[in-house]
Formats: C-alpha cells, structure tokens, sequence
C-alpha cells in the first residue's frame, strides 16, 4: 500500500503524541517530591549527631541527639502553609529546644526554611543527574543542587533495631574540591519516612604534606534513629 508522504507525517506526528502522553504518564506515576518530604502533623523524628573537628593531637567528636516535632501549621506573607518543625537537642538528659523550622511544598520543590533562609531541598521531577539553585531563595550564594543517586537502599540501625529504606534518592548539595579543600554536603531521603541521614564535610589539607590541618577541618553526620507519627 502506498502512504503519501503528508499523510505519513500525520501518522509520525500522531506516534510522537503518543509517545509524549506516554512519557508524562510515567513521571506521574513515578517518585513524588511529597512522597520523600512528608508533611505530617504531630510527626517525631530523631536523629544520632556525630560532630567531628580536627584539632592538634588529634579528632575531637561531639555526639548528641536531635528531635524534629511538627507542632502546627501556619500561613506565611505568600500565603502558603507552613508545616512548624520544632528542632531539639541532648546530649544527656532532658532536650531543649534549640530552633524552629518551617517546612512546605510549594511549586513543585520541597522547601525548608532555617530562620529566614529558604533552601529548595527536592525538586520535581526526581530524575538522576537533575539540577536546580537550592539557594534561589537566600543569601547564601548560588548552588546547584543534584540528585546524586535514586533507588538505592540504605541500612541503619534504628532505636527499634535494623532498618532497611529502599527507593532511597541522595541529593549532593555541595561539592567543592580544590587543592587543599574539599567542601561537601549531601542528604539522604526515603519514600514516606523523609530525611534519613545528612553529611557535612569540610576537609582541610597542607598542600605540600597532603596532611589534614588543625581547627580547620570538621565532619558532621546526622543520621535518623526514630520515627513516629
């Protein structure tokens, strides 16, 4: 049967249309910024902290607990609303509140706002390699956030006992390497849970000697041991 050539390209058109629905259905159906940044009220997540800073002599490591509660919501001047995360530490006995944080999804990216900095923590769609600023919103200067890794999983040791998150993404939110620096931090996200673990990384090094340098150099791990809603 003989095609003519304008109805062939009615026919490739029709095909690419198809092909683009396709496509849209599977973003859609596929990981959701809500899904790894869960806004629930009354949620209680607590994390082991290891703060390590290098001194002469030697490491010098810190290691306390922190509790995330969501209290409430509230409208901000945008007129969204906001999920209020009250930040508390222990290093032994009772917690004391520390900050406050203010959480929403907003536009397609989940924001985390510390005092009055906005950071875009997620961003849709979740594809690997994806970038985006993660401080559009701030003064801290711009940074391209990535989405490092997807479906991976991750194994901590829970309060409760050993847990593995599969579907996990890793989001590197800074990598700076030079000769004598390395400067990086990135986070870790599970389907339904949220933040499972945070790395920040200053690494400072004797450009001669390779060695690490005093007062300079400091690692802080944040690593989820409880959760409850």
């Amino acid at each position: 049967m003989r095609i003519s050539l304008p109805r062939l390209g009615w026919i490739t058109l029709g095909m690419l249309a198809i092909l683009a629905s396709c496509q849209s259905e599977i973003e859609q159906l596929g990981p959701t910024v809500e899904s790894y940044y869960p806004l629930k009220d009354r949620a209680v997540r607590e994390y082991a902290v290891t703060d390590s800073i290098y001194e002469t002599g030697g490491w010098k490591v810190r290691q306390f607990r922190r509790r995330e509660t969501a209290r409430a919501t509230q409208q901000d001047q945008l007129g969204r609303t906001l999920l209020r995360i009250t930040v508390d530490t222990a290093s032994t006995g009772s917690f004391v509140e520390e900050t406050t944080h203010w959480h929403v999804i907003d536009r397609g990216y989940a924001e985390r706002i510390e005092g009055t900095e906005r950071i875009l923590v997620l961003a849709t769609p979740i594809l690997r390699g994806k970038t985006w600023n993660g401080n559009a919103y701030n003064e801290r200067g711009a940074e391209s956030f990535r989405y490092a890794l997807l479906d991976t999983s991750v194994t901590l040791p829970l309060d409760a006992g050993v847990r593995t998150f599969a579907n996990s993404i890793r989001v590197q939110q800074r990598n700076a390497r030079r000769f004598e620096l390395l400067d990086d931090t990135w986070e870790v996200f599970a389907p339904e849970v949220g933040r499972l673990v945070t790395v920040n990384r200053r690494l400072r090094f004797n450009v001669t000697t390779g060695a690490l340098l005093a007062d300079s150099t400091r690692v802080v791990r944040e690593q989820l041991v409880s959760t409850s809603y």
